[in-house]
């Protein structure tokens, strides 16, 4: 009898959403790397795995910053076999998922390097329910950082209809052009406007901030919610930018809001307009405030 193995696993919500990257047609790389450069966004840093770009993240006190949870997942497998005709399929099937190796992963701030003590996932950041999924992580570090000024965690439930800028280290590109997608080397930020407020529900809170990319010229392509007008450096994030900020200005205060969760493709959208009409999708600081005071001490 033949014996063939396999990995029959479930497909990773890898560390690139499908598209700080994707700004409008009418824009350039250098107006996101110029916004990405300005000093509210020194906080945002990179997530390296393996000594490689893979993510992003946010410094929010010296020793501690706010990630996605799914960029450090990894898979408990069981091994199951199962006979088909004359053959035995051993199966490596998961069963279950947890925080990566420490070890495995570097942060990268003002073009320094530091290495990794702790990572803590949300309770629910692994939850296979759609309804309880909270993507968030908070790493420790093994040294303090100190040439770098933390961000401020918004509190408030008011983000809706907020103008917001979000920065990080993903892919970059035109969003009328997908095909010509280039990998990320730079910090670039872009504009949005926080359209709706859904999700899971944490503690009575939705936790998840959508914006679209609307279209700087035609207004009925590719709203998906809230106006149709699109900030003067609209963009939507894209491979990379998991685990970086969404900020908004409050009495003259920059305060973060989100922390980038990804941003599914609609296929059949991108097939007529390219990148407009995507929604990206931002776990909401404020419904965990609590929690992140609580591991932060």
């Amino acid at each position: 009898m033949k014996k063939v193995h396999f990995i029959a696993a479930a497909l990773l919500f890898i560390c690139y959403s499908a598209t700080a990257g994707i700004y409008r047609h009418d824009k350039t790389t250098r107006d996101c790397a110029d916004l990405g450069a300005q000093p509210q966004f020194n906080c945002v840093g990179q997530l390296l795995h393996n000594n490689r770009q893979y993510a992003s993240c946010v410094l929010i006190d010296s020793r501690h910053v706010l990630s996605a949870a799914h960029c450090f997942e990894e898979h408990t497998f069981r091994e199951d076999t199962i006979k088909q005709g004359d053959q035995l399929i051993i199966s490596n099937t998961p069963i279950g998922s947890h925080a990566g190796n420490p070890a495995d992963f570097t942060i990268v701030l003002n073009d320094k390097k530091y290495s990794i003590k702790k990572i803590t996932v949300h309770p629910d950041a692994y939850d296979t329910s759609a309804k309880k999924r909270c993507d968030l992580a908070i790493v420790e570090l093994n040294e303090p950082i100190t040439d770098v000024t933390p961000a401020i965690l918004n509190k408030a439930f008011d983000e809706l209809h907020a103008d917001v800028s979000g920065a990080g280290f993903g892919a970059r590109g035109a969003a009328n052009a997908p095909a010509n997608i280039m990998p990320a080397d730079v910090k670039l930020a872009g504009e949005n406007v926080i359209d709706s407020i859904g999700g899971p529900v944490y503690n009575g809170k939705p936790t998840l901030l959508l914006c679209d990319m609307d279209h700087p010229t035609d207004a009925t392509c590719c709203n998906k919610m809230g106006s149709a007008i699109p900030r003067p450096l609209e963009y939507v994030v894209s491979g990379g930018d998991s685990g970086g900020g969404l900020f908004r200005m409050v009495d003259n205060n920059w305060q973060l809001v989100g922390i980038c969760h990804g941003s599914p493709v609609f296929v059949a959208q991108l097939m007529k307009t390219g990148y407009y009409g995507q929604v990206m999708e931002w776990t909401r600081v404020s419904a965990f405030t609590s929690w992140i005071a609580a591991n932060t001490k």
